[in-house]
């Protein structure tokens, strides 16, 4: 859990992939760190066709991007690799087709980590693109099989 580093005022819950040091890469949809690619049985894939930015990063984006994933994208990039700043973190949703994370905002600083969840008590149903158009106070389908999951 950490405070979303674009509005700190909300919090948000996703996988860390990257340390300090680490080198980042997606190739495909496959996460790779390090040069090597990470066995993931949590990840899911939604979607059948594949996006030049989100499955295959770090590239062009193909959508508006907030200063700091300009910032990343811009001073972070080495031999097509995404090398994770001193008291940083790379963080991906679970949900890589449909995830807000830091491809497209950029690291988590290390003075923004909260914690560790440990149970899901309310899930919905959102897109990325609600997200990226601020869409907050629109009423979703509840996820009930998310409900009171432990983690």
């Amino acid at each position: 859990m950490f405070a979303y580093p674009v509005d700190r005022s909300q919090t948000f819950v996703k996988r860390v992939i990257g340390v300090p040091g680490d080198r980042i890469r997606i190739i495909s949809k496959a996460v790779y760190r390090n040069g090597i690619a990470l066995v993931e049985p949590y990840a899911v894939h939604k979607t059948d066709y594949e996006d030049s930015y989100r499955d295959n990063f770090p590239s062009e984006p193909n959508v508006r991007l907030p200063p700091s994933a300009a910032d990343m994208l811009g001073k972070h990039i080495v031999s097509g690799d995404v090398v994770v700043p001193d008291r940083c973190y790379f963080v991906l949703g679970d949900n890589r087709d449909n995830s807000f994370d830091s491809r497209y905002w950029g690291f988590v600083g290390s003075d923004d980590l909260i914690g560790k969840p440990l149970l899901i008590y309310d899930s919905e149903a959102q897109s990325t693109d609600e997200i990226m158009e601020r869409r907050f106070l629109v009423r979703r389908p509840v996820r009930w099989g998310r409900l009171f999951k432990l983690l």
